[in-house]
């Protein structure tokens, strides 16, 4: 235990005070608008990281000013799904075995050409699992008629992963 207002001088290295060193910070950003109208996964942009140890833990963020735009019918069902996708969203079988982390959920109303704006950020750790490198996409999808646009108005998207030594 250290007293309040202690003053601790060390000249060597600390030892002794478990984990969390972060090893290494990937970032990837995008700040061109990018249109969805796609009933299908698709990425807009990714970071990859190629893990030094499996047991290390990888803590995952990401940011993207986004909108809906419904097609000025008056039906509804016009949502749009965004989120971070380990490995690439289009891929054969990648719904089937990658999981959807971070997902937001947006819903154009249905007057003329309504645009919905929202801002989608997300946080997700999980252990590494791997020293193979590995892509993190920042994907979406709409459901109905509609579009939905990410890094909107041509506003920065990011992705930051981060690998904490455990």
């Amino acid at each position: 235990t250290v007293p309040s207002g202690a003053t601790i001088v060390n000249s060597g290295t600390a030892t002794g005070f478990g984990g969390g060193k972060i090893v290494q910070l990937v970032t990837a950003t995008e700040a061109t608008e990018a249109t969805f109208s796609s009933a299908s996964w698709e990425s807009h942009m990714y970071a990859t990281i190629t893990p030094t140890n499996a047991l290390n833990r990888i803590v995952m963020r990401y940011y993207s000013p986004a909108k809906t735009e419904a097609d000025g019918s008056s039906s509804s069902g016009r949502t749009a799904i965004a989120g971070l996708y380990e490995g690439d969203p289009a891929g054969a079988g990648s719904r089937e075995w990658e999981c959807l982390y971070g997902q937001d959920t947006a819903s154009s109303t249905t007057s003329a050409y309504p645009k919905n704006y929202i801002l989608l950020v997300g946080y997700y750790t999980k252990i590494a699992g791997t020293t193979s490198a590995t892509d993190w996409h920042l994907a979406a999808k709409k459901n109905g008629a509609n579009s939905i646009k990410l890094s909107a108005e041509d506003n920065a998207s990011w992705i930051e992963l981060t690998e904490i030594e455990v």
